[in-house]
């Protein structure tokens, strides 16, 4: 377990095993992000985008698993970029990378966001995700994956979670001004969820940047978790400051379609706790 992060993720591994749940917490603030070495503009051969998962196991003892995410999606240069997520009982990696296209494969390249690692001068290679003849999905790992040292494993694929775009949420508890108006423009990069988030009340007139995380809870429900990264300009923030990986609210899209915005490290209405929101997509 990660000290001081909550994430809800659930994977599926070898027969032997149960499904494992993990829980963790808003990890901690990435730096803003650079051009990768070496990222090319995709060719428009094959349409990568969406996140690329797979896991493994043994049966111990003790029980041991290892999980594989790669979140890609096209930049707007036109180049692959993915935020590659690995995890385990012993290791825990984030890194932000770009990909490089062949004709049946994607090569991630890139480097870590976890300050203990340090800056590497070279961008490394990840992984590839690689798609066979008949449609298989695999991610080569070099020199082999991180538990059972295998040169490739099976891998799965699906949309990204439907986040993007701007969240907007407004209250009048007294019927009339003054109310209290939120906005979060979500967007994905390859440091994970980027979030400009604004709250503006009485007397208040908070502009952040957060880190969001995408999870899945219990009957249904889709969150993303925000994390305070830094204040933004304009921000009137009163009282103390906030401290980085501090909460600043959740986004909840609701079994029913709706999408509600929990108020949890958000200044509001005093016994207000969330409040409907609309989502307008990015074009």
């Amino acid at each position: 377990m990660i000290p001081g992060r909550v994430s809800f993720i659930v994977w599926t591994l070898h027969p032997a095993l149960a499904v494992l749940i993990a829980l963790a917490g808003p990890p901690a603030p990435a730096p803003e992000p650079s051009p990768a070495a070496d990222c090319p503009v995709a060719s428009g051969a094959h349409d990568w985008t969406g996140r690329y998962e797979a896991g493994e196991g043994n049966e111990g003892p003790p029980p041991m698993v290892m999980t594989y995410q790669a979140d890609v999606f096209r930049d707007g240069d036109g180049r692959w970029r993915a935020y590659v997520m690995i995890s385990g009982q012993t290791t825990y990696r984030q890194l932000r990378a770009c990909g490089v296209e062949s004709p049946r494969s994607l090569e991630l390249r890139g480097r870590s966001l976890n300050p203990d690692e340090g800056v590497t001068e070279e961008p490394e290679s990840i992984l590839t995700i690689e798609r066979t003849r008949r449609g298989a999905l695999r991610f080569r790992i070099p020199g082999g994956s991180y538990l059972l040292d295998q040169p490739v494993i099976d891998a799965t694929h699906r949309p990204l979670p439907p986040w993007a775009g701007v969240f907007t949420a407004e209250t009048c508890p007294a019927k009339e001004p003054p109310c209290w108006r939120y906005r979060f423009d979500v967007g994905l990069a390859d440091d994970g969820w980027r979030v400009q988030a604004s709250a503006d009340g009485p007397d208040t007139a908070e502009r952040m940047v957060a880190h969001g995380e995408d999870g899945e809870l219990a009957g249904g429900n889709s969150v993303l978790m925000l994390a305070f990264v830094r204040a933004d300009p304009g921000d009137a923030r009163r009282g103390p400051p906030r401290k980085a990986q501090e909460k600043a609210g959740t986004l909840v899209r609701r079994k029913d379609g709706s999408t509600w915005v929990e108020l949890d490290g958000l200044p509001g209405p005093a016994g207000l706790r969330e409040l409907p929101a609309t989502l307008r997509k990015e074009p």
